[in-house]
C-alpha cells in the first residue's frame, strides 16, 4: 500500500507515481491514476486497455524514424473516451493520411476491432498497415 502522496500506480510497471512525476514516455507531468512513469501509456486507462510496456518503445522508435523522414505523426493513447481499435500511430506524409498498428515481432495479430478500423480507413482513402519493426514502418511510409 502507498500513502496519499501518490496519485496511483503506473499503468505499465505498477510502480507508485506522484502528481508532478514526469512520464518517461512523453515527458508529460503525471497527475492522475493511469499515468505511466516508465514508458507505458500516459492517459487514463482501464487495466484491460493498457498497451504492454514493451510495445511502447517500438512505437516511439517508429514515430521518431517517421518524423526524420518528414512525416507528421503522433501516438494514439487508448482510453475509455477514445474510439476503440484506432492504429497506434497516425500521421500525414506528403499530404497522405496513414495509420500504423505497431506489434512486437513475436506479438499477436490485430484484434477484430482493429481490423474493422483498418477497413474503415482504407474505405475512406487512407493507408493503414501493421508493422513489427522500424524498417517495416519506413517501407510502409515510402510506399505512400
Amino acid at each position: 500500500m502507498f500513502t496519499a502522496q501518490y496519485a496511483g500506480r503506473c499503468a505499465a510497471c505498477d510502480d507508485p507515481i506522484r502528481p508532478g512525476d514526469l512520464c518517461a514516455y512523453n515527458d508529460e507531468v503525471a497527475g492522475y491514476i493511469g499515468d505511466a512513469c516508465c514508458g507505458g501509456v500516459s492517459d487514463t486507462v482501464t487495466p484491460e486497455r493498457v498497451t504492454p510496456a514493451r510495445v511502447m518503445p517500438l512505437s516511439r522508435r517508429i514515430a521518431q524514424a517517421l518524423r526524420a523522414e518528414g512525416a507528421f505523426v503522433f501516438k494514439v493513447h487508448g482510453s475509455a473516451l477514445m474510439m476503440a481499435g484506432l492504429p497506434d500511430l497516425i500521421g500525414v506524409h506528403h499530404g497522405k493520411f496513414f495509420g500504423l498498428e505497431t506489434k512486437m515481432p513475436e506479438g499477436k495479430d490485430p484484434t477484430p476491432i482493429q481490423l474493422l478500423r483498418h477497413k474503415q480507413i482504407r474505405k475512406a482513402g487512407g493507408f493503414v498497415a501493421v508493422v513489427r519493426t522500424v524498417q517495416q514502418a519506413l517501407d510502409a511510409l515510402r510506399s505512400l
